[in-house]
């Protein structure tokens, strides 16, 4: 095997793409597999951990995931970072467990973790989603652009046209009137509209 030749050195990036590629081809216990065994090379990192996060969630396997999570937790190298929180989001989101984002949140602001743009822009999403199932789902939306806005971590084009289209769907003319006035606002002012970043997976 080639793990087995003298010259072989793991390359921790080349395993994160195998570990990502694996969940989204539906085989995340191989992902785990592959896991381990970069482990037994020396190989063990925040992203490494995420990619195999990444892996579980993209097959909905939350308990496993949280598991992992639990993991991270306990070694001082691999912390969860704003890319695994934002990978697990994403995933509970999906899931509309919103009740398990909030308590991620939390854990967050616990470690001092300031959630980005894309974080935020998740939730919001996932609570247009959830409208048609819940009553209250726009104003948890609200709620939640309400708290971006207060922390640092400006709203963007696309949390703008998030909201717009929620409301939108409501025939809510004059939030959305509002939200456009504000987003004038912002780019008359010279607040730039963060693009989109990446999560794993």
């Amino acid at each position: 095997m080639l793990r087995d030749q003298p010259y072989y050195q793991p390359r921790e990036d080349t395993y994160m793409k195998l570990i990502v590629l694996l969940g989204k081809s539906g085989q995340p216990h191989r992902a785990h597999q592959l896991f381990k065994s970069i482990h037994e090379d020396g190989c063990e990192s925040t992203e490494l951990y995420t990619a195999l996060i990444a892996a579980y969630c993209q097959n909905k396997l939350v308990d496993e995931v949280f598991s992992i999570l639990d993991e991270m937790r306990n070694l001082p190298c691999c912390q969860p970072d704003i890319f695994t929180y934002s990978t697990l989001i994403k995933a509970l989101v999906e899931a509309l467990q919103f009740e398990m984002v909030e308590l991620l949140y939390d854990e967050m602001a616990k470690r001092s973790i300031m959630p980005n743009t894309l974080t935020q822009n998740i939730v919001v999403s996932g609570y247009v989603i959830s409208a048609c199932a819940k009553e209250d789902a726009l104003m948890e939306m609200e709620r939640f652009f309400n708290r971006m806005k207060e922390k640092e971590c400006q709203p963007d084009n696309t949390t703008y046209s998030v909201m717009i289209e929620a409301y939108r769907k409501e025939s809510m003319n004059d939030k959305i009137h509002y939200l456009e006035q504000e987003k004038q606002t912002m780019i008359s002012d010279d607040k730039k509209l963060n693009e989109p970043e990446e999560t794993i997976g």
